[in-house]
């Protein structure tokens, strides 16, 4: 099984509900459990907020997100053109040493790797891409590359 959804828009604040909305129906259609669905659909959340945030100065822009299915794992590729930042180079706080300080947030990312087998960025043509791969629970871990 080889399926691929595509969604291109102008996201804000406010339409994020709808990103969230079509990747969950597409990881529903999927068969991955309720449990999965719920994490995919918030680490993707995750990203697209952090780019609505911190990526566009006016918090909006466009971004394209890609769903690709196969026997093994869920692809999502999140594509926008807004300021560079290489989430896969980011390295967390300690938990310990965000409470002595007092930071509130700051677990975004350490969320989104945690949910993620495999999390990859790419800067292209003044696009960046981030890469979600989250494998499906019955896929033997070497499966994921």
């Amino acid at each position: 099984m080889r399926d691929i959804f595509l969604l291109e828009m102008i996201m804000d604040k406010k339409s994020l509900k709808l990103v969230r909305v079509f990747v969950k129906n597409i990881v529903e259609y999927a068969g991955f459990s309720a449990e999965d669905t719920g994490y995919i659909e918030l680490a993707l959340n995750e990203v697209c907020e952090n780019i609505v945030r911190h990526g566009y100065e006016e918090n909006r822009g466009f971004v394209a997100v890609k769903a690709e299915l196969n026997d093994e794992f869920i692809i999502i590729t999140i594509i926008d053109r807004g300021r560079e930042y290489d989430i896969s180079k980011y390295k967390p706080m300690k938990v310990k040493k965000l409470y002595e300080n007092e930071i509130k947030g700051k677990l975004g990312i350490r969320m989104i790797n945690s949910i993620c087998d495999k999390v990859s960025y790419k800067r292209l043509k003044g696009k960046n891409k981030t890469v979600l791969v989250k494998k499906r629970k019955n896929t033997p871990p070497a499966a994921v590359c």
